[in-house]
């Protein structure tokens, strides 16, 4: 069922979003894992440039790499993980790009997860597996 592995990987973001944050750490690349009912295993990247710890840029990364595999078999495994992890985002802002953009998108995920620590995680659900960066 597509909706189902949408939905369990929109939950795995969610999870590595607010770890990474946790950790304050930010990542430098995007990683899919897809295992097959035979066990056939595959992994796709993407780079995060700039390194970022947000929702909305992971979860943009897992759709399109899941976007791009072709659902052969049924799966046994979904699973979404990140790699060049660092202390701070390296990136520069656009000098075109609203001011703190990716830092407002940040705070907002961090504002979710606040919610979330004290009011438990169904305060707040995603309305879809698609979303997208607030304006």
């Amino acid at each position: 069922d597509v909706a189902l592995l949408e939905r369990t990987l929109g939950d795995l973001v969610e999870d590595v979003g607010r770890r990474l944050r946790k950790a304050g750490k930010y990542a430098g690349l995007a990683k899919l894992k897809l295992r097959w009912k035979d066990f056939t295993t595959i992994t796709r990247q993407v780079p995060l440039t700039p390194p970022r710890c947000d929702d909305f840029c992971l979860r943009a990364a897992a759709q399109e790499l899941f976007a791009t595999q072709k659902l052969i078999a049924p799966v046994r495994l979904i699973g979404f993980g990140v790699g060049q992890l660092s202390l701070q985002s390296a990136g520069q802002l656009n000098l075109f790009e609203a001011s703190g953009t990716p830092q407002r998108v940040e705070a907002v995920s961090r504002a979710v997860d606040a919610i979330r620590k004290k009011f438990g995680a169904g305060a707040i659900l995603s309305a879809s597996a698609k979303l997208a960066p607030p304006k």
